[in-house]
């Protein structure tokens, strides 16, 4: 599938799970489960801080991001990661869930990090084969969404 598809699929998926929250709390419905809500609001606020504070990092190193002169190896959790934004939005759409647990929420936030990992797969292919000298280097280091682990 092509990038801009799983890039939609995983904004969509965003979109849904913020439009859960707002029928949740609009209608006072009840959620599946309740939840730490001290922990889910770290995750979306923390989330939302990781992948600004990144954008900023990779906007700085590069004009136009879909097509980077440099890569950024060095900045932030790019020294461990390689899509540091796409963790923020995995933190940001698992805070959602956890504040707005629904029947539709937790499909959907699958979803979304099944599209962010197939995008994470596509940019790889990307950078790979736009910086043939630096990716595979990074790539023996660095692990794709989360640290030390995948």
């Amino acid at each position: 599938m092509h990038s801009l598809a799983w890039w939609s699929i995983k904004v969509t998926c965003g979109a849904l799970l913020i439009t859960n929250a707002f029928v949740v709390v609009l209608y006072g419905l009840d959620t599946t489960f309740e939840s730490p809500r001290l922990l889910a609001q770290i995750l979306v606020i923390g989330g939302g801080a990781c992948s600004i504070y990144h954008y900023l990092k990779l906007k700085a190193q590069n004009n136009d991001i879909q097509m980077p002169q440099k890569l950024e190896t060095k900045a932030g959790l790019y020294r461990q990661i390689r899509h540091p934004m796409y963790l923020g939005d995995i933190l940001i759409y698992s805070g959602l869930t956890l504040l707005y647990t629904t029947p539709v929420s937790v499909p959907v936030l699958f979803i979304s990090i099944a599209a962010l990992c197939k995008q994470a797969d596509v940019e790889d292919q990307y950078l790979a084969s736009r910086f043939t000298e630096q990716f595979p280097e990074w790539c023996s280091h660095s692990y794709r969404l989360i640290p030390f682990v995948y």
